[in-house]
Parts: structure tokens; C-alpha cells; sequence
């Protein structure tokens, strides 16, 4: 097993302590199917190494954490679902391609990750049962979402950008010479 993927289970691991019996599959996307989830473990999203590492080692590239709606002006959501059970995450910016969202109930976390062939703007989720219950089973209110974002760029972007810079060194180029 490589190095960077053991830090990072050690790391999920420390975040799962202790973690309830909740299925994140409890939980279910109208706007958009997750792809995949894990989930629910104890503890709060900050944007900590740990939870990128975490991330990595369970979907692979790099991400990197983009905010959360109980954050002033929402970070990168428009609206921040108070005391919800279910509800809408609007987002600022329309997602596309992979991205990941951490849904956060009772000082319980689980992430779903989603890929979106076309940009979205919202994410309808139907409970918190994936993320946090009472003993008797019944959903907890959902205390904030956190967005996670690629942070490897495209192919597509990274093609373009090469060759903008390559044609700024050929313009550069020919005023010097």
C-alpha cells in the first residue's frame, strides 16, 4: 500500500471515531444521484488535510475544500437549510464534472460524491438518515454542507492553458527578436 494512501486511511480512521451505524446510502439526491458515498462518521468538515487525504484515498485525485453553507454569506452555497431534515443546497457557481458534498447532522459527517455530465445548481437531498438518527431511527437536522471540489484541472483546461502559454512565449518571442 503506498505511503500517501495509508496516511490518509489513518486519517479517515481518526475521523470515524466512534462512528454510528447509519448507512450514507440512507440518503438519496432528486437534482442529481451520488455516485458513490461513505460515511456516517463522527466529527465536524473543516477543509483539513486529513479530509482531503480521506477523499484521495478513497476516490483518488486531489480535492480541495471549497466551504460550507453555515460559513458568512454562505461560502460557496446561495442558501443554508436551517434546521432541515431534507431540503435544497443551492450553489453559487454551477458544478460540473466530479465534485463532492459532506453533509453534516449532530456532529455526525457522510460525503457523496457526484458527477455531473452538465452543470447543476442545486442538490435536492430527501433526509439526513445517511448522516445522523436518534436512537429510534428518525433523521437529525442537518447542521451545515461542505463542498469539495477537484482540484486537478481537467484535461481539457489543462490543453488550453498550454496553449495559451505557448502562444504568449511565441508573441513574447517575436517582439524580442
Amino acid at each position: 500500500m503506498r505511503p500517501y494512501r495509508q496516511f490518509a486511511l489513518l486519517a479517515l480512521a481518526a475521523l470515524a471515531l466512534p462512528a454510528r451505524a447509519e448507512s450514507c446510502a440512507d440518503t438519496n439526491f432528486s437534482t442529481l444521484a451520488a455516485s458513490a458515498c461513505m460515511g456516517s462518521f463522527s466529527g465536524d468538515l473543516i477543509g483539513s488535510v486529513a479530509e482531503t487525504a480521506a477523499l484521495s484515498a478513497q476516490w483518488g485525485g486531489s480535492w480541495a475544500f471549497a466551504g460550507r453553507s453555515d460559513a458568512v454569506g454562505n461560502g460557496p452555497f446561495n442558501t443554508h437549510p436551517q434546521v432541515a431534515f431534507s431540503g435544497t443546497l443551492g450553489l453559487d457557481t454551477p458544478a460540473s464534472d466530479t465534485f463532492v458534498v459532506g453533509l453534516v447532522a449532530a456532529g455526525q459527517f457522510s460525503w457523496y460524491r457526484f458527477q455531473a455530465a452538465a452543470p447543476i445548481s442545486s442538490l435536492t437531498f430527501d433526509n439526513t438518515e445517511g448522516v445522523a438518527t436518534t436512537p429510534q431511527g428518525n433523521p437529525l437536522s442537518l447542521s451545515y454542507a461542505a463542498l469539495y471540489v477537484s482540484a486537478v484541472p481537467e484535461a481539457g483546461s489543462a490543453s488550453l492553458l498550454l496553449v495559451g502559454l505557448l502562444t504568449l512565449s511565441a508573441v513574447i518571442a517575436k517582439r524580442r527578436g
